[in-house]
């Protein structure tokens, strides 16, 4: 290992009692490093005690005690204790072979690609993946996170990656669990970071290692991570769902359809109505955070809605517009009362249920806004 000042790869190893197979991974480590200018080996070590520090000490490893506890942690650590320019990540296990980073690192240095994944799929020998995360938990959450942020990556999970380290450290990546394998692909695609893909081969584990990934739990915890990340289809959808279903019960209520034709309908076509402004509200309040918060890349209509949206006239508009809802639905109302004793008004029994139904749709929608332009209002003073 070179001891020069300026560091081009560094390789982060996180490690939990490892001592039976870090020793080759050490040395495969070494033997990719030679195709560099200079490298490092990090190994984060999470609180082993079966020989792994002394193992990665006598192999020209630096050890990094990382106190708290998780997949993500440990790379955190070992990423940010790094040196070099390009950083591969890689687990202490064996399973994956190092020598396939040197593709990846030469991706790299091409200067096209932020993030350089490896890609199992193809190379996975017998046994070496289980029947659950091989056919069914791996592929449906790739494709989950391919549909919501459109990353173009067949293996998201894929334990061997490399990236360049300033680019990644800007994300501020979180997560200190297993899911922060898909943070960082996520975080990569709303910051418009351009991501390649290799083939990676994924070999058996030790017999006698037991695995630290928990299928379901960690497969939860990924699916919950993703749609955090996602408000255009955790919230978005349900919004136009609960407003859809608002109008076709008003719709078949004035068809006179039973048994649809009473005054339950109509209230029921006002909550699912409010409900729907309130996703609506909530998806605008998780995008702005969003946008505050992370690097993130947009549409170009996203970008034009919220433009106006956060705009100085737009919240003036929406205060001006929120009373005149209001003073419409409580006339309406007062209306209702004053005449209640009108046979003009009670002609039929639909004459006060529609009226005031108009009347909760003012007031839910002044609600709205009053939600939307309050949220937009803070975040403008956050960003200022």
């Amino acid at each position: 290992m070179s001891q020069a000042d300026s560091v081009e790869i560094s390789f982060v190893i996180p490690c939990l009692n490892e001592a039976r197979t870090l020793k080759s991974v050490l040395l495969t480590c070494h033997n990719a490093g030679k195709y560099s200018l200079s490298y490092e080996i990090i190994v984060a070590d999470n609180g082993s005690d079966d020989g792994s520090i002394e193992i990665a000490q006598e192999n020209n490893a630096k050890v990094i005690h990382v106190k708290t506890k998780g997949y993500g942690a440990a790379v955190k650590a070992g990423v940010t204790n790094s040196k070099g320019k390009y950083v591969v990540v890689g687990d202490a296990d064996s399973t994956y072979d190092f020598n396939d980073s040197i593709r990846m690192i030469e991706s790299l240095r091409t200067n096209k690609y932020n993030l350089v994944m490896g890609n199992r799929f193809g190379r996975i020998e017998k046994n070496a993946m289980p029947f659950l995360h091989r056919y069914l938990g791996n592929p449906v959450l790739t494709a989950i996170g391919n549909v919501l942020f459109e990353a173009n990556v067949n293996d998201f999970y894929c334990g061997l990656r490399a990236f360049k380290r300033e680019d990644i450290l800007k994300l501020n990546l979180k997560s200190d669990g297993m899911e922060y394998c898909f943070e960082m692909i996520i975080r990569s695609c709303l910051a418009g970071y351009s991501i390649f893909e290799v083939p990676a081969k994924l070999r058996r584990d030790h017999p006698d290692r037991s695995p630290h990934l928990r299928t379901w739990r960690d497969g939860w915890r990924t699916v919950k991570f993703m749609f955090s990340f996602s408000p255009k289809y955790s919230y978005f959808p349900l919004s136009l769902v609960f407003c859809f279903s608002s109008l076709i019960l008003l719709v078949v209520n004035l068809l006179e359809s039973d048994p649809f034709s009473g005054s339950n309908t109509l209230s029921l076509s006002v909550v699912l109505y409010a409900c729907g402004l309130w996703t609506s509200s909530e998806y605008i309040s998780s995008r702005l955070l969003l946008a505050t918060k992370i690097q993130h890349r947009h549409s170009f209509f996203s970008e034009l809605l919220f433009k106006f949206v956060r705009s100085r006239s737009f919240l003036d508009k929406a205060f001006q517009l929120i009373s005149v809802l209001l003073l419409l639905s409580v006339s309406i109302v007062g209306i209702l009362f004053y005449n209640s004793d009108s046979k003009f008004v009670y002609l039929t029994q639909r004459v006060p249920q529609l009226s005031f139904y108009v009347s909760m749709i003012l007031a839910t929608t002044a609600l709205y806004l009053y939600l939307v332009a309050t949220k937009i209002s803070t975040f403008s003073w956050i960003n200022e």
